[in-house]
């Protein structure tokens, strides 16, 4: 059985892209283990980093379970079978994403959050400031 062309193509984008995407997350791991001094941040970095490898390594399985699954064609219960793993898979992978998109967007909302209290804890602290000299100068 010959294999199409398109078969070919996609499982190697799909496995350069997610091999990539690994060795980038390894570096982006390795930069934050020695400038984060957060302990918070750091945790969610590590944590970011599995959630990823798990994704980019699902893709690059999910890259030759597509590319592997031309070649079964017999029995159909089997064939199935495969097709519905990999459609299994490609979910999970999709519900892992999601979950890395929600996590970071909470992890930013609160570091948001803790900003704008910051932000407000100095006006307050400038206004007092600016107010003890406004009294200061009256007498």
């Amino acid at each position: 059985m010959e294999v199409p062309v398109a078969a070919w193509v996609v499982s190697a984008v799909l496995l350069i892209a997610s091999m990539t995407w690994m060795a980038r997350h390894i570096q982006l791991w390795n930069r934050a283990r020695e400038t984060v001094l957060d302990e918070r941040e750091l945790d969610f970095r590590r944590r970011q980093f599995g959630r990823r490898m798990q994704t980019s390594g699902l893709m690059a399985v999910l890259a030759v379970a597509m590319f592997a699954g031309c070649w079964i064609t017999r029995p159909p219960l089997l064939v199935l079978f495969y097709w519905l793993m990999v459609v299994g898979l490609t979910a999970w992978l999709m519900l892992l994403a999601a979950a890395d998109m929600l996590a970071t967007r909470i992890h930013f909302a609160r570091m948001e959050d803790e900003c704008k209290v910051a932000q407000s804890r100095l006006r307050s602290q400038l206004r007092q400031i600016r107010g003890q000299g406004d009294s200061g100068d009256s007498d």
